[in-house]
């Protein structure tokens, strides 16, 4: 018999967020700490326990030679196509098809990408070239450098994200200033003839005074700031056939993850005390014509905003319930559309998951620049703008930040989630994996969704309203709902009555259907172990046809059949498919208080739901 559990998230943060989504099995899913490998015709994806690739990511053609790679701050990733002279930009889901390329017009050959903190990004080219681009993939900068051999560069970039520190296949780490275009280098002393390949640098400081880790082909060493090699890795832990390029770090930072392109073999690291953690993992790095690549889900440049985790564990019968906690550093509350508060402080993630044997919730939050959560397909009309859900003050200056939610059960398993989010004129939206629509329902402002989900990066989006925006109004539902629960213990149809108006003021008025509106309605079963919910009638589904009937003066009647729906306790929201107005799903006696209706139940069923 399956046990059902509940985890409650309680968030404290500067937003209020709500998504609810049923969460279910997915393969290919990247995780937290997957690695990524290139090779020729893409990159292989293994877990950091698994022998044999568990996601193959591929480029345009089978037979592009594949480089560097990093993915930015909402998990997606960008690849250096080293033959077809390109970045592409993947989408999150498998199969990860690639979204967009910037083309390298002037300068061939990519090898290597990092992304500064507000998810611009530096491609080093073969031969000495640095472009610098936006998050859109616009291109912002060009910049031709020293170094020491033109068949290779590996790039890295300082924590305050103004200086790349970047290899060049020879005894020098140099670095260049990206604001003054200054230049400096550090020649590392005890190579005995090899050559600087892959480069990381360390911490705590991630500015050069810490050291750095490299690949020098025979071995991987970490370095002192000022040039002198500390620590050996490898030692023969592959073999006498070595060719290390290309290495990563792991998330948190403890561990690395590198290549022997000799063998094809990866091998996982600890920094400190110097020993392997884990491989050899057979790869096919070995064929992508002496070019190398590997990064890690999750695990950012130092430059980039850092995400906060959490976790609980959820066992049948015993702990069905935690409470996880994220703290940010805002202190001025943007929740979309200029609106300002200072009392919302908290927030809550619920989990309900259906599984006979304990499960794992992970969860992390990261805090990024709008320019960085806008969803795919860029650019419009197919992207949206994200949802500013904070104002952290920087330098006395308020900044606005989305949030960005990597939400990982388990074993994979279905699960409903919820997470809130305040909406003031524009229409939030809840987007799975940058690009998939989930929103279903509200809730008196936020939002939230059902159906059918399974583990991956969740993020809130704004949907400005269209023209002519601000022209039309929501009154809520006129009768029979009403006050909240209203109740329909034996009803096989429901009249949802629809009322809108140029203004709040103006509900009642004579209001014609000039403007075309197609009214959508969903209607969400509630789960009676927290406020998530599953939808049951979605879009125009279960409506009349047409689905909406005009009643002048400015009522829109929809017949909902309920007959086989099953009985509970529900929210029915109604949106208009050509976004005229805000989606709602109160009533014009409880605006803009949330309804909630029982269906084939009686009172007081429905009357212990507490609404955010």
């Amino acid at each position: 018999m399956k046990t059902s559990k509940q985890a409650t998230a309680k968030v404290t943060l500067p937003l209020l967020l709500l998504f609810a989504a049923a969460v279910c099995a997915q393969a290919q899913q990247l995780n937290v700490g997957d690695v990524v490998v290139a090779v020729q015709g893409g990159y292989q994806v293994f877990a950091p326990a698994g022998n044999a690739p568990k996601a193959t990511i591929s480029a345009p053609t089978g037979s592009d030679t594949m480089a560097g790679c990093a993915f930015d701050s909402t998990y997606r990733l960008r690849a250096a196509d080293f033959t077809g002279a390109e970045v592409l930009k993947f989408a999150i889901p498998s199969p990860f098809h690639f979204i967009s390329t910037q083309t390298a017009t002037t300068a061939a050959s990519p090898q290597s990408v990092a992304f500064d903190g507000h998810n611009n990004f530096f491609v080093a080219h073969e031969g000495g070239t640095i472009k610098k681009y936006g998050p859109s993939g616009n291109l912002l900068g060009s910049f031709s450098v020293k170094v020491d051999s033109r068949t290779f560069i590996s790039l890295d970039i300082s924590a305050d994200g103004n200086t790349l520190f970047y290899t060049s296949g020879g005894s020098t780490i140099r670095t260049f200033n990206i604001s003054t275009n200054a230049t400096s280098k550090t020649t590392v002393s005890g190579l005995n003839g090899s050559n600087l390949f892959g480069l990381r640098l360390l911490g705590p400081n991630f500015d050069g005074t810490s050291g750095f880790l490299a690949a020098i082909g025979k071995d991987v060493v970490s370095i002192t700031g000022s040039g002198t090699i500390v620590n050996s890795y490898v030692n023969s832990v592959d073999g006498s056939s070595n060719n290390w390029q290309a290495l990563a770090f792991a998330p948190g930072g403890a561990q690395f993850w590198a290549v022997n392109l000799a063998t094809g073999h990866l091998f996982e690291f600890t920094i400190s005390p110097a020993a392997k953690a884990a491989g050899p993992i057979s790869t096919t790095a070995n064929t992508d014509n002496g070019q190398s690549g590997v990064c890690v889900v999750g695990a950012f440049s130092a430059a980039q905003p850092q995400s906060i985790m959490k976790s609980a564990t959820l066992s049948p019968g015993s702990s069905e319930s935690a409470t996880l906690t994220f703290t940010t550093s805002g202190t001025v509350l943007s929740l979309g559309n200029s609106v300002s508060s200072a009392s919302i402080s908290t927030n809550q993630i619920n989990v309900t998951v259906d599984n006979p044997s304990s499960v794992t919730v992970n969860a992390w939050f990261t805090e990024i620049d709008p320019a960085v959560g806008v969803s795919d397909p860029a650019p419009a009309p197919g992207s949206l703008a994200c949802l500013v859900v904070d104002e952290p003050m920087v330098n006395s200056t308020a900044t606005n930040k989305c949030g960005v939610v990597k939400l990982e059960l388990s074993p994979d398993t279905g699960a409903n989630l919820s997470l809130f989010t305040t909406q003031n004129s524009v229409n939030p939206v809840l987007v799975a994996d940058e690009e998939e629509n989930d929103t279903t329902f509200v809730v008196h402002g936020t939002t939230i969704t059902g159906g059918t989900k399974h583990s991956t990066v969740f993020s809130l989006q704004e949907e400005p309203l269209s023209a002519p925006a601000g022209g039309a109004v929501a009154c809520g539902y006129q009768t029979p709902v009403t006050t909240s629960p209203s109740y329909f213990p034996n009803a096989n149809t429901i009249a949802l009555k629809v009322a809108l108006a140029p203004s709040l003021g103006q509900c009642g008025t004579p209001f014609t259907s000039a403007m075309s509106f197609v009214p959508q309605i969903s209607l969400v079963l509630l789960d009676p172990s927290g406020f998530t919910g599953t939808q049951v009638i979605g879009g125009t589904a279960g409506h009349s046809a047409p689905p909406y009937r005009f009643s002048s003066p400015s009522t829109w009647i929809v017949n909902v059949d309920t007959s086989s729906v099953p009985a509970g306790c529900y929210i029915a929201t109604t949106s208009d498919a050509g976004n005229q107005f805000a989606s709602f799903s109160y009533s014009a006696q409880t605006r803009t208080n949330t309804v909630i209706i029982g269906i084939g139940v009686n009172a007081p069923k429905c009357d212990s739901i507490a609404l955010p």
